[in-house]
């Protein structure tokens, strides 16, 4: 006979212990959480563990010790739901039955959605912190990054917090400003969204740092397929264009002159931010600027208001 209780959660992450804490703290006596695994991963500080900011142990507790207090802890795995008698299958072989069902087992990632991301993210060059066995990786090829170009994607579609995947970012180029190799290095960052973020407030922020570290933010775009050998990533705009991002970036000490063609007014603000940063401040005025990771990818955010031209 199947065990029975008011509400089951099935998954024991970050969702389902916050979740059952809260619903405990509600008045709601009788709740149980599914998990087979007997450690639990904080999964927020997996980007901080990319950028440096923490190591991976201290995202790994004991998923007794985040157990909420009065929580029944059921360690199993989930293999079905019937809604008809309202039982949730286990991989046991037994059953529990519920009231309510709340279902939080995570996502799961398909790699192979992208060609070439699965072996990319697994090759000496490639990583991700949304994977805790990658999050270590990223930091150390991050950290090791002394010129070149580092591209930070995000997919469209249902992501765990999506904003997550640009901290890494902000964190090595802060780190790389402080090791002098910041203007040796060509970041660009690709957002499925119009905008940085998507949320007003926070995209004048974000698009201030971006402007700061010379980031190439490329919006509406996303990337479609990775050359794990070739180290090469293809990105594909709203419109169709494919843009090839390769491997290196050859510092230069080519000279450039830049000069303000339009004006940024009813602009974005980032490229207000990056006129600033380029030191234009009116339409017609020049500036001459070495043709190093940082300019170049401050102008790829405003191509269409100057021209440039190699210094004589």
């Amino acid at each position: 006979m199947a065990t029975q209780h008011e509400v089951v959660i099935i998954g024991g992450g970050n969702a389902g212990v916050s979740l059952a804490a809260r619903l405990e703290r509600y008045g709601v006596r009788d709740v149980a959480v599914i998990e087979p695994k007997d450690h639990h991963l904080y999964q927020p500080l997996f980007s901080h563990i990319a950028g440096g900011r923490a190591q991976a142990q201290e995202a790994v507790r004991s998923q007794e010790s985040v157990m909420p207090q009065g929580v029944t802890w059921i360690r199993d795995g989930a293999v079905g739901v019937d809604t008809d008698t309202n039982t949730v299958s286990l991989a046991s072989g037994s059953s529990v039955s519920y009231g309510q069902l709340v279902v939080c087992p995570g996502l799961q990632y398909d790699w192979d959605e992208v060609p070439g991301l699965a072996e990319a993210v697994h090759s000496l060059h490639g990583a991700s912190h949304y994977e805790f066995e990658l999050a270590p990786k990223a930091w150390t090829l991050l950290s090791g990054l002394t010129s070149g170009t580092a591209v930070f994607t995000m997919p469209a579609g249902p992501i765990k917090c999506g904003g997550a995947s640009q901290k890494p970012m902000y964190l090595a180029c802060d780190y790389w400003r402080e090791q002098g190799v910041l203007d040796q290095i060509r970041v660009v960052m690709v957002q499925p969204y119009p905008t940085v973020f998507g949320v007003p407030e926070i995209d004048r922020e974000l698009d201030r740092k971006i402007a700061e570290y010379g980031i190439e933010l490329r919006t509406n775009s996303e990337l479609v397929s990775v050359d794990p050998a070739g180290r090469n990533a293809v990105i594909r705009d709203i419109e169709g264009r494919c843009l090839v991002m390769a491997k290196n970036l050859v510092p230069s000490d080519v000279q450039l002159e830049i000069t303000q063609i339009k004006s940024a007014i009813g602009g974005k603000q980032n490229q207000r931010d990056t006129l600033r940063s380029l030191g234009l401040k009116r339409i017609g005025q020049t500036v001459v600027r070495t043709a190093d990771a940082v300019t170049v990818g401050m102008l790829n955010t405003v191509p269409h208001l100057v021209k440039v031209e190699e210094a004589k």
